[in-house]
């Protein structure tokens, strides 16, 4: 009988180790997922933040505001100049810094650091913050009428080989 608590106490003690390992298990995948949310979280802000600009400076101050003439050209018109646009804060977008493909449809792309975007390949240079990259094409439907999509694109990284590389994106066609 000496024998059978032994095993008792072996067998008891595997069940609280298999316990132990579960909850531990548990516990760092809900730290994953925690951590999984905030990145998402980042990536949408970052979609949000640049559709809000575009929006602002297509509508707001390039639009109604200034006699319907929006900032980003429309088909057939001519290139604006990006020395006054900004987004998020004081990060200004100047004509290098983003791609203008002229004709019909005509599409912008721009990036958000723009200081660390080359916009003819569409890559960051600055890896390690968060980023963010709006493509605005403008179709001539006829008659004066001018369709705009807006498609802002946001990761919370600028390193495309991280595998925790989030991205979210947003769309508005008016």
């Amino acid at each position: 009988r000496k024998g059978m608590v032994l095993v008792t106490a072996m067998i008891i003690s595997a069940i609280v180790l298999l316990l132990g390992i579960n909850i531990a298990n548990i516990a760092a995948k809900q730290l994953y997922l925690t951590s999984f949310s905030k990145e998402s979280q980042t990536a949408l802000f970052m979609a949000d933040s640049m559709l809000e600009c575009v929006l602002y400076w297509d509508t707001v101050n390039g639009g109604v505001d200034s006699g319907g003439k929006s900032y980003f050209a429309i088909p057939g018109g001519t290139s604006p100049s990006n020395d006054d646009l900004k987004c998020l804060g004081d990060m200004s977008i100047t004509n290098g810094e983003r791609k203008d493909t002229g004709g019909s449809p005509r599409t912008f792309v721009f990036g958000i650091p723009s200081d660390s975007f080359n916009a003819a390949t569409q890559v960051w240079t600055s890896v390690n913050i968060p980023c963010a990259q709006v493509t605005i094409t403008k179709t001539d439907l006829g008659a004066g009428e001018i369709e705009t999509t807006i498609q802002a694109q946001g990761f919370n990284t600028c390193d495309t080989s991280n595998p925790r590389r989030v991205q979210r994106g947003l769309e508005v066609t008016y």
